[in-house]
């Protein structure tokens, strides 16, 4: 299906505008992006995300190298009897190592057409930015949160979704490097407790803090918990079934909810029963200074505006002593029917 006239003279100056902001001829090819432009695609990609804006989105020189030191952990202050009292941060064990990534983002026919007669030129080409960033940005935490490879070939995003196997996200990099600091055992909250090893969100995410968290970072202020939204909600209703209080009570008591005192988070894309604390900080994904391309243009061929962006990115973990994860937790109902107990003479 080819495009209809308006339409196809709107992408062509969306083509021509991108080709004169990234200071090249023509955007309808791949071009290597200049690291002051780079720098800005980062930021634009960064901005149409929330929690994106809440981690470390680092520019590095090297495809390997040791993660760059952003946090202040443990203590700075004491006394020597001969000079000054000094302690310097030691990550020399944690690695980062970046792989080639390729973000494509298209847009169908029907979708542009929409668009093109729903405002004017200015309006058109911030949509069509919006989506690809929005687009970009979201996949750099689905794989952040669910990455547990490198394909050696071709990924595959039909039995790999989240991209898996696109690179390594911060779970995995931590179960590798310290797999002390994640229980991969099979672990049961409920509320009453009833067997279950957790009688909620509270009492577990406490746990992980104090039997995973260094003893000198168990009490920092910026320690977070990270939780799957199944969990949220999960441990939510179970409150409000326990909670005798007004409906409106209880509403004020769950707005910015803590946590076992931590700020709680449930951020796109974390796996379904995952909780996690850490600081923000320590979450970290890099990308090699000079390595970007882009391209934007029209394919008749499939009939979709295709947005690519090409790079050398990663994901780090500043200190894997700050990060500790049930690697999946799974919600007791206690109303279910539990199975009848058969009597001795296995008679019900």
């Amino acid at each position: 299906m080819l495009l209809n006239p308006e339409t196809r003279s709107l992408l062509e100056s969306f083509t021509v505008a991108m080709a004169e902001t990234y200071g090249v001829k023509d955007s309808r090819q791949m071009f290597s992006i200049t690291p002051p432009m780079d720098t800005q695609l980062r930021k634009a990609i960064i901005e149409a995300n929330d929690f994106l804006q809440l981690i470390n989105m680092l520019t590095v020189n090297n495809i390997t190298g040791q993660v760059v030191a952003t946090g202040n952990p443990g203590l700075f202050t004491g006394r020597k009897a001969e000079g000054r009292f000094s302690r310097r941060l030691d990550n020399s064990g944690n690695k980062y190592e970046l792989v080639e990534t390729d973000s494509g983002a298209h847009l169908e026919y029907s979708t542009l057409v929409a668009w093109a007669n729903a405002g004017d030129e200015g309006e058109f080409f911030n949509k069509i930015q919006a989506f690809v960033n929005e687009s970009f940005g979201q996949d750099i935490l689905r794989v952040g949160f669910n990455g547990t490879h490198v394909a050696e070939g071709d990924t595959d995003p039909e039995k790999y979704p989240n991209g898996e196997d696109v690179n390594k996200g911060w779970q995995t990099i931590v179960k590798e490097r310290s797999p002390g600091q994640i229980i991969t055992d099979e672990i049961t909250i409920a509320r009453p407790r009833n067997g279950a090893d957790f009688i909620g969100l509270d009492a577990a995410a406490n746990d992980l803090r104090q039997t995973l968290i260094h003893p000198a970072f168990r009490n920092r202020p910026d320690l977070v918990v990270l939780a799957g939204r199944d969990l949220i909600a999960a441990d939510t209703t179970s409150l409000l079934n326990e909670i005798d209080a007004p409906s409106e009570k209880v509403a004020a008591q769950l707005i910015n909810r803590k946590v076992a005192g931590m700020t709680l988070y449930s951020p796109p894309f974390i796996p379904d029963g995952q909780l996690t604390v850490t600081t923000l900080w320590n979450l970290h994904v890099y990308n090699q200074k000079g390595t970007g391309y882009r391209r934007a243009d029209w394919s008749d061929e499939r009939k979709r505006f295709e947005n690519n962006y090409l790079r050398m990115e990663g994901f780090g973990v500043e200190y894997d002593e700050i990060y500790a994860s049930f690697d999946h937790i799974e919600v007791l109902d206690p109303d279910a029917e539990k199975e009848p107990t058969p009597s001795p003479g296995g008679e019900e």
